[in-house]
């Protein structure tokens, strides 16, 4: 064989393993980067996954806390409900007692300006009986 074809069957033989060599390399390589990506995209799965349930969590507490309060709300405006109701009650049952005492006082004084009047009369009965006793007591005596 020639020198040259011999270089030849040297080269033409390493360079097929050379480039099977980088085949297998590239192809290995490209497996651990696949692996890479498959773990690093697992992993943003995770992540996302737990940001969601951890956002789901805020906001339903947040929700429930808003709920509670709602409820509490609820329950303290009925109080303020059924007092409104007593006191309105209350209030009417003020009005009522001022209005008969009111009603009270106005009898009695008329009441007291009727006995005052029957006061005034008697005192003008009893002056007359008087006056009509001291004029019929000197008649009296003179008719014996």
């Amino acid at each position: 064989m020639r020198p040259v074809l011999r270089k030849f069957a040297l080269i033409s033989g390493v360079v097929p393993r050379m480039l099977q060599d980088l085949i297998r390399q590239h192809t290995l390589e490209k497996a651990a980067l696949q692996q890479q990506s498959e773990a690093a995209t697992q992993r943003a799965v995770k992540a996302a996954e737990s940001l969601s349930a951890d956002l789901v969590e805020v906001a339903n507490s947040g929700a429930a806390k808003a709920f509670q309060e709602q409820q509490q709300i609820g329950v303290e405006v009925e109080k303020v409900l059924s007092l409104t109701n007593k006191l309105s009650d209350q209030n009417t049952d003020w009005a009522a007692l001022i209005n008969s005492a009111d009603q009270a006082l106005r009898v009695l004084g008329d009441f007291q300006t009727y006995f005052e009047v029957l006061q005034q009369d008697m005192s003008k009965l009893t002056d007359s009986l008087q006056h009509l006793g001291k004029q019929a007591a000197p008649q009296q005596q003179q008719q014996p």
